[in-house]
């Protein structure tokens, strides 16, 4: 049978993503050595998008089948494909001889004569009319798809046929699966990447809020980049669109952070931490108090919180609670006590974050388990399962193939640990990434971090996090390198992240929590700077 890549679930969600997969399925048929790709970028070589091959076949031969997929009925007239897109008319046919150009342009990279070849395929319609302007032996639609199979391998017969083509196969296939990675200039892949990644995550924001359910929980884990945030911002936003009172409660503070930047949070009727809650709730704040005092102030505020929740003060038709691992079982429990009698909690969690005690108990819920990541790139999925991170039902959605962590180390002091840091910075830098898309995070906590107490690393200034809060937001100094924890990086990413000082004996569950917290930080590429037991007890 033909291989598909890239080799992960594929869950269609709209009318022309499972027109894809139902040619897929069709084509995977073929006999070993030809090799199906879904969706590939067409892009410059600045690194600009310019299209997307739906399907791209390649033959033993180096023979490349690229088909342009579309779902419905289509009308042919007058030298025109015409669909009808909520009664405008489109011509869906200047798009696939534009595609044709773009195409030529970018193989061409490759091997200047590729031999390659456009199909246009409607799996679930037919096409109808005369005067199609498009080849006959180009269109195959659902009266006649069996056949395309039977056509791609003749077209490789006859390729195969000629004896002075030459071609490398499986190059030509790691160009078209690394359409990324094949760019120069890696900063303006972040972007691309990004908005793919996003787009990929938002599954969670389109179908979780369709669910009808008689229940008032609904409990949804999901590992990082699965789109938790993006869900969470979905139902705040139907919520006030429809006047409801929402409520967004989380344990972090840079995610509470984000979300209050967004139009949405105008309309809320709460957004932040639980501890911004209790504080909101009593008048009353924390001041210079830290350490312990810090824990117990918390503590007693926190206890007069849930008082009031249960007591009914606050009623709320929508609570959406992100983070929830993080947040005390009774914390949560507690929040049913604010809902309105028609109001809906929605308790989001990562399976593979260390849990703050007993898991949170309902008498009735809805529970929704998914094990897609969007974010993480294809090479640190793997790392991550055999660090044992992750079980292997986890699984990464990300088009960005990666590199291996890169590993620096191992350091013996502090001064080393900050030389190889600078080293992986620099080298980061040489590959084009900027400094704002590089993240140095160390596995230590703010007050025994000897890196946090530096005010630059190199020639680069640091943006660190102050010992204050301006409405309730996190301050930082200025600087070119955001350099944080990780464990306060949560919630964020970076293309490049650095995780440094790195070091302890044994890989138990606290640093595996830590190493799954750093690993899914990074869209692109990951590096560690370790001592000599971190690395030891890393290859154990």
């Amino acid at each position: 049978m033909a291989r598909i890549l890239p080799d992960i679930p594929f869950h269609p969600a709209t009318h022309g993503e499972h027109a894809e997969k139902l040619v897929v399925d069709r084509l995977a048929s073929l006999p070993d050595g030809y090799t199906i790709i879904r969706n590939v970028d067409i892009c410059t070589k600045g690194g600009r998008s310019l299209s997307e091959l739906d399907v791209a076949v390649i033959t033993p031969s180096g023979f490349v089948a690229v088909l342009e997929v579309k779902a419905g009925d289509l009308t042919a007239t007058e030298g025109e494909i015409v669909r009808d897109y909520q009664g405008e008319k489109k011509n869906v046919l200047k798009q696939f001889f534009k595609q044709s150009v773009l195409i030529n342009n970018r193989l061409r990279t490759f091997k200047n004569n590729l031999a390659f070849y456009q199909y246009f395929v409607l799996p679930t319609g037919i096409l109808e009319g005369d005067g199609v302007g498009i080849a006959s032996d180009q269109v195959y639609d659902s009266r006649n798809l069996d056949a395309l199979a039977d056509a791609i391998r003749a077209m490789d017969t006859r390729v195969g046929a000629d004896p002075d083509y030459s071609v490398d196969v499986n190059a030509l296939i790691e160009f078209l699966l690394n359409t990324y990675t094949v760019r120069p200039n890696v900063s303006s892949i972040s972007p691309l990447l990004d908005e793919r990644c996003r787009e990929i995550a938002s599954g969670l924001a389109r179908w979780v809020p369709r669910i009808q359910s008689p229940l008032a929980v609904v409990e949804i884990t999901a590992p990082a980049g699965a789109g938790k945030t993006q869900l969470a911002v979905k139902l705040l936003e139907e919520a006030v669109k429809q006047g409801q009172r929402a409520a967004y409660v989380n344990f972090t503070l840079n995610l509470a952070d984000r979300i209050r930047r967004l139009p949405v949070a105008g309309k809320a009727r709460f957004i932040g931490t639980w501890h911004e809650l209790a504080c909101e709730a009593a008048g009353d704040y924390p001041d210079n108090a830290t350490g312990d005092n810090l824990r117990a102030f918390y503590d007693r505020l926190s206890l007069n919180l849930i008082r009031d929740l249960e007591a009914g003060r606050y009623q709320w038709d929508l609570i959406v609670v992100d983070d929830a691992q993080a947040l005390d079982a009774d914390w949560v429990a507690a929040l049913t006590g604010a809902l309105s009698d028609t109001g809906m909690l929605y308790v989001l969690s990562d399976p593979y974050q260390p849990k703050q005690g007993d898991r949170a108990e309902f008498s009735e819920s809805l529970r929704i388990e998914f094990n897609e990541s969007a974010r993480v790139p294809q090479r640190q999925a793997v790392e991550m399962q055999l660090l044992g991170l992750v079980n292997d039902s986890f699984v990464t959605l990300s088009p960005y193939a990666g590199e291996h962590t890169a590993i620096y180390g191992p350091y013996a002091s502090d001064r080393d640990m900050l030389r190889m840091t600078e080293k992986a910075v620099c080298e980061a830098l040489a590959k084009g990434y900027q400094p704002e898309q590089i993240a140095i995070l160390s596995f230590k906590g703010r007050q025994r971090s000897y890196l946090l107490q530096r005010h630059c690393i190199g020639s680069h200034t640091l943006k660190k996090p102050l010992d204050q809060l301006v409405n309730g937001e996190q301050r930082f100094s200025d600087g070119e390198i955001y350099t944080d924890t990780v464990y306060r990086f949560k919630g964020l990413q970076a293309p490049y992240v650095i995780v440094t000082e790195m070091d302890f004996e044994t890989l138990g569950e606290k640093e595996k929590a830590a190493l799954y917290m750093a690993m899914t930080r990074c869209s692109m590429q990951l590096a560690f700077v370790m001592s000599e037991r971190a690395l030891g007890a890393l290859n154990a």
